[in-house]
């Protein structure tokens, strides 16, 4: 049999091998592919990290804790918004956890752009890179719910002493101190003496009590008390200062024995008991009823009463004096411009210093108001303030503003004290705090005029004073002591 060659089956055998190479090369790709794309699953999983870094608002400063243990997130204490703050629409800006996303009621939440209104606590739903593990942190944004502008009056104290007739109180080191003063009858002893409070008035300690016949002669000696009544007490340079005043019994540097003149001497104490007499040379001349401030790093004297016969006040003047160690005094001004005066009330309020009121020398009571901001030039800020012309009352400055209480003002024959008070932004224009007005003091308080008032961070307080007259047409001078707490 011929054996014939046949050229097109061979070629179609290398066809077919080539067509089984090619599968072959595709299923091996695919394999590999697929254990490549296995291999990456493994060894980078979908993240399950979630979490709230920090937090904040953009439109306000305020520090929020992030609690990882109860997922709570608020701005607290101090950090509380300011009262009336409106919190209806406001911008969170936070850092969360990278690859999650943070979703508020069904929207997501971009930092510093989305708005929400934080009425009500506000839960942010934070899910994880893995779609599955999430936390939810509840927010609230507190808001203060003390009005900055409101006061809530107490009466905290009353008969820790008994009666006298002068009261000088502030607050230095850390304590309340009270400074009480009573004339004795013709030659006998002015009795003083001296409380402390550390819990803001509730309780007071008796530190000292002495009368004026001690020694005072020697001016290296540590003294008890800073002797005088009618004394000026102000704070400088980290010490407690007492300047002028009356003196009756206390014997001079040269041993005499003077007869209820006053005074210039000039007292400091840095622990409240133990005072250094400073003995003026130069300077103001003896005066009481001084009007003492501290303003522009330096102690300044304004006015008061010179002498006069046998314990009785002596003319008023007007001139100021200043000194930057409490021994050297310069005078400022020898006529301060307005009418010398006895008993006004005297302030630092922005940037000035502040008279107002008092009784003229002529007994006239008055209800003007001069400021300075350097002592030598003195400006009328009103030449009849709202209320009634007024001495010795009670004036301090809380929250950007001026406020004057009680006083004593006259019914054309006797003295009358008052109860009211008022308030003003400039120190010119007036307005009496009303029952509705948040500051307004409680019914309680009676009428009187001068009581020690003084502020102390965001408290108020005010002791003692005279009150009106009793049956027998005498003063009546109290103990209490009230307190007003305002910001929160």
């Amino acid at each position: 049999m011929e054996s014939v060659y046949d050229g097109n089956h061979s070629e179609t055998k290398l066809i077919d091998m080539k067509k089984l190479l090619t599968i072959a090369c595709n299923f091996v790709a695919l394999l590999l592919l697929t254990t490549l794309i296995s291999c990456s699953d493994d060894e980078a999983p979908l993240s399950n990290l979630t979490g709230i870094l920090s937090y904040g608002l953009e439109e306000y400063t305020v520090n929020f804790d992030v609690d990882e243990s109860s997922l709570t997130i608020a701005n607290v204490g101090a950090d509380s918004l300011p009262f009336g703050t409106d919190i209806t629409a406001l911008t969170a800006k936070f850092e969360a956890i990278d690859l999650t996303t943070i979703i508020v009621n069904g929207t997501e939440q971009i930092s510093g752009t989305t708005v929400n209104d934080f009425s009500n606590p506000v839960t942010y739903k934070v899910l994880a890179e893995d779609g599955v593990t999430e936390k939810n942190y509840v927010v609230t944004v507190n808001v203060s719910k003390i009005d900055p502008e409101t006061v809530s009056w107490n009466q905290i104290a009353n008969e820790q002493w008994s009666a006298f007739e002068i009261t000088r109180a502030t607050s230095f080191g850390g304590k309340l101190w009270v400074y009480l003063f009573t004339k004795g009858s013709g030659f006998g002893a002015d009795q003083m003496e001296a409380y402390s409070s550390i819990d803001g008035g509730e309780t007071w300690v008796l530190e000292n009590a002495v009368d004026d016949q001690f020694n005072y002669a020697d001016e290296e000696e540590g003294y008890p008390f800073p002797y005088g009544r009618s004394i000026a007490l102000t704070t400088f340079d980290n010490k407690l200062w007492s300047i002028a005043g009356f003196l009756k019994g206390r014997q001079n540097e040269d041993g005499s024995l003077p007869f209820d003149d006053p005074t210039k001497d000039v007292w400091s104490s840095e622990d409240g008991l133990n005072w250094i007499r400073h003995f003026i040379e130069d300077g103001f001349s003896q005066r009481e009823a001084v009007s003492a401030l501290t303003f522009d790093d330096k102690l300044w004297v304004i006015g008061g009463n010179s002498p006069g016969s046998f314990g009785a006040l002596g003319s008023p003047v007007n001139d100021v004096w200043s000194s930057s160690n409490g021994t050297t005094w310069t005078q400022v001004t020898a006529d301060a411009g307005f009418d010398a005066r006895t008993a006004p009330s005297a302030i630092v309020f922005n940037g000035k210093m502040y008279i107002i009121g008092g009784v003229d020398a002529g007994g006239i009571l008055l209800n003007d108001v001069w400021s300075s901001s350097d002592g030598a030039s003195w400006t009328q800020e009103t030449a009849a303030a709202a209320f009634t012309a007024r001495k010795s009352a009670g004036v301090f400055a809380f929250n950007d503003k001026l406020f004057l209480i009680g006083g004593e003002g006259s019914d054309g024959t006797d003295p009358v004290q008052y109860a009211d008070m008022w308030v003003s932004e400039d120190g010119a224009t007036w307005t009496e705090v009303d029952v509705n007005d948040p500051f307004v003091l409680p019914s309680n308080f009676t009428a009187r005029s001068n009581h020690a008032v003084f502020v102390e961070g965001n408290e108020i307080f005010m002791i003692g004073g005279t009150g009106p007259l009793d049956a027998d047409m005498l003063p009546t001078y109290y103990t209490s002591v009230w307190r007003g707490v305002g910001i929160e």
